[in-house]
């Protein structure tokens, strides 16, 4: 029998696959990188999350806004640092039906009460 000479080595596939992979990546980051947005899981995990935190701040100022006057001026004459713990324990930051305010709430609330 004759014999056949592969017409391609194992070497020459596998440096075929890597620069097929460069020049595709090549391509879809100039092609696709600038008009859609190339995240990783971790950064649109963490993009949804400060949606999440930035509506139910919103949320939270919705509440303090309904509170008793006198609530919001006591809020008013603490300093800075501590009105994010008084949005805490006053209940705005806590979401209806929930046991406890979601990380970050309170103090973005208190940061969007402060600029109004």
């Amino acid at each position: 029998m004759t014999d056949k000479k592969r017409p391609w080595s194992p070497p020459q596939i596998i440096w075929s696959a890597v620069i097929a992979t460069v020049v595709w990546s090549a391509v879809g980051f100039s092609w696709f990188g600038p008009g859609f947005d190339w995240t990783t899981q971790g950064g649109s995990l963490k993009m949804s999350s400060n949606a999440v935190t930035e509506n139910l701040a919103t949320i939270c100022v919705a509440q303090a806004r309904g509170a008793p006057e006198t609530a919001l001026k006591e809020f008013a004459e603490l300093s800075n640092y501590k009105q994010s713990n008084f949005v805490d324990t006053s209940g705005w930051a806590t979401m209806p039906g929930a046991d406890s305010a979601a990380s970050g709430v309170a103090a973005l609330c208190a940061t969007k009460l402060r600029q109004t």
